[in-house]
């Protein structure tokens, strides 16, 4: 009997362990992607389902290459239009979409190397409210 409790406690606590790692690093991506954010548009190409993750693939251009990129998504993009995203200026492959910020047909030119602000204010306190959330939720206020 005492061998099972400690068998389940060793596999809790190794759960946990895991569990705070995954949460972790997806702490300090965010961070470093908070830190070196520059902001383009991004064409939705297709909407996935799965089990529990629903998300959208998605190719946008910085200096002239071309990324492929999928993230999680609260709801459907319309593929084929445009979106804001932000993406790591250090590291352009690591990017986050908003699907909350479709891009209107009037912007016409971004700059290759991408934007520092999202030229319409509303989808600009979007972007910050997003890093604002992750970046001091209550759990993260453990994290450096």
């Amino acid at each position: 009997m005492k061998l099972q409790v400690n068998t389940l406690v060793k596999i809790f606590l190794l759960i946990v362990l895991i569990y705070l790692s995954v949460v972790y690093y997806i702490y300090y991506e965010n961070k470093v992607l908070y830190g070196n954010a520059k902001y383009t548009t991004a064409i939705a190409l297709r909407n996935t389902y799965g089990s529990g993750n629903s998300g959208v693939e998605y190719r946008y251009l910085v200096n002239d290459s071309i990324y492929l990129a999928w993230d999680s998504t609260s709801k459907k993009a319309l593929e084929g239009a445009n979106y804001f995203i932000v993406f790591d200026e250090k590291n352009p492959k690591h990017s986050s979409f908003f699907v909350e910020c479709p891009a209107h047909d009037s912007i016409k030119f971004i700059p290759k190397d991408g934007l520092k602000v999202i030229p319409i204010k509303k989808y600009q306190k979007y972007a910050e409210s997003y890093f604002d959330d992750l970046l001091n939720g209550w759990l993260t206020q453990f994290f450096p």
